[in-house]
């Protein structure tokens, strides 16, 4: 894989990390976890680190509020334009694959599984 192409698959990877932390479906604790790891994480694709600002500025938010709760959140940013139903579009990821991608997304190797 050449470096365009791992910067791809590594944005692919925080869409896919975030969508799942929006979408619901993950336990609090396994969330929290995750979350903690990546504060700090430098987000690749402009509207990634904008999802991620707004889910920071409102910690702890129930899963169902965050529909709402983000997109006012990225509005009062400056950031009105965040396509939020991608990110809250169903994801099947499990409690394990959410730790896997992290850890992933983290070493910057988007193949190691």
């Amino acid at each position: 894989m050449n470096s365009v192409e791992k910067q791809v698959a590594l944005i692919a990877l925080e869409r896919r990390i975030l969508r799942t932390i929006c979408a619901g479906g993950i336990p609090r604790e396994a969330l929290d976890a995750a979350i903690s790891e990546l504060v700090g994480h430098a987000w690749r694709a402009p509207e990634h680190r904008i999802v991620w600002e707004a889910l920071m500025r409102i910690p702890g938010a129930d899963v169902a509020s965050l529909s709402e709760l983000l997109p006012a959140e990225a509005t009062r940013m400056g950031f009105p334009d965040v396509n939020w139903e991608s990110y809250f579009a169903a994801d099947c990821s499990s409690t394990k694959e959410l730790d896997a991608m992290v850890r992933q997304l983290l070493n910057g190797d988007p193949e190691v599984q």
